[in-house]
């Protein structure tokens, strides 16, 4: 089972806004409303935030990372690096998203990178 902290910003007792892109978890995306235990530990999506997430890898990769963001900066899409290698995107809605799913589509088929979305199920 995969881990991960995240910041959110608490709506009410055990219950939080996603303020951050996930890096390793499935099927959340930033702006999500979740439910907690007691132990901050996720229980439950309340309210999807219409959000999609992709992640890009790049070691041993051809593109460059900066050509990247830029690309999807120009989508509309906005990004949060893990170290030097891992791109986390997040997509605010279906028309950005399709266009940042493009891009890194055509990238990957080209070999100069690896990504996948933030859906357990495509």
């Amino acid at each position: 089972m995969k881990s991960e902290q995240l910041w959110a910003r608490r709506i009410v007792d055990l219950t939080f806004e996603i303020c951050c892109i996930p890096f390793h978890l499935y099927d959340l995306a930033l702006g999500d409303v979740v439910r907690t235990n007691e132990m901050y530990e996720f229980t439950g999506l309340v309210t999807p935030s219409g959000h999609f997430t992709f992640r890009v890898w790049f070691q041993d990769q051809e593109a460059d990372p900066a050509e990247v963001v830029s690309a999807i900066s120009q989508l509309g899409a906005s990004f949060e690096w893990s170290g030097t290698n891992l791109l986390a995107i997040d997509a605010s809605d279906q028309g950005i998203a399709e266009g940042v799913a493009n891009y890194l589509w055509s990238q990957e088929q080209a070999g100069r990178l690896i990504f996948e979305t933030g859906k357990s199920d495509p």
